[in-house]
């Protein structure tokens, strides 16, 4: 309860700050999305922080991939603020890329996950319509997968959501792929590829395309996660 705590005060204190989810037509109903969205995020990117690397590593890709967004509108707070967060990312992974000898913890995953937040709304809110929203989303698609997947598996399976285990899509990765460095690669490359997709839907002139390339990543992440299902993990007890 602390930790939620937490997480709807930083929610609130973007809200206060003026930042809110442009979904609907009524102040209430996107102030709860946004409160809604950044809890999420935060616990998305702290359920990621589960083997080397991973949760630094999408913190630098998806930075990066916010400050290419809001250089794109001339929003210059959003791409330092985005070039920041790669930095410092990027010089934790240094030390965190695997075999890790510091580890984000859950104060340092948290943090990453807070300014995603921050940084999706401004992204969102930056006058581009649905278009600045599906950008957002696409960005943070797999943060967002991974919660959703795991979630889902857990409780189709009667346990607890909070319960941990090495069942995450990453763990899963890494059976397929049998190492952990190269695992960590494929979930950079992973969030590199849907920067650029989010890059593509934000900076059209059409929102039909951001509406296409939204289409595009949800089919894709439907079929990776009806995959990553029938990959066999181990049983639970540690892990996020």
């Amino acid at each position: 309860m602390p930790k939620m705590a937490g997480q709807l005060l930083v929610g609130a204190c973007l809200l206060m700050d003026g930042f809110s989810a442009p979904v609907f037509g009524w102040a209430p109903a996107n102030a709860a999305v946004t409160l809604f969205w950044v809890v999420a995020l935060m616990n998305a990117v702290n359920f990621l922080d589960n083997m080397d690397g991973i949760a630094a590593g999408i913190g630098a890709v998806a930075g990066l991939g916010f400050a290419a967004l809001g250089l794109v509108t001339g929003r210059m707070t959003e791409a330092l603020l985005g070039t920041a967060l790669a930095g410092a990312c990027a010089g934790f992974l240094f030390f965190n890329f695997s075999p890790a000898s510091i580890f984000l913890g859950d104060a340092g995953s948290l943090l990453v996950g807070a300014t995603l937040a921050r940084l999706s709304l401004g992204a969102a809110d930056s006058g581009r319509g649905a278009s600045g929203v599906l950008a957002a989303l696409i960005v943070l698609a797999y943060p967002v997968f991974d919660i959703t997947f795991v979630t889902s598996v857990r409780l189709l399976e009667g346990r607890k959501v909070y319960q941990g285990g090495r069942d995450h899509s990453s763990h899963r990765f890494d059976r397929l792929l049998k190492n952990g460095r190269r695992t960590a690669l494929a979930v950079y490359l992973l969030s590199a590829l849907l920067s650029v997709a989010g890059w593509t839907a934000y900076s059209s002139a059409r929102v039909g395309v951001a509406w296409l390339v939204t289409a595009m990543v949800l089919l894709f992440f439907v079929g990776l996660g009806l995959s990553l299902a029938r990959v066999p993990v181990g049983s639970p007890g540690k892990g996020a």
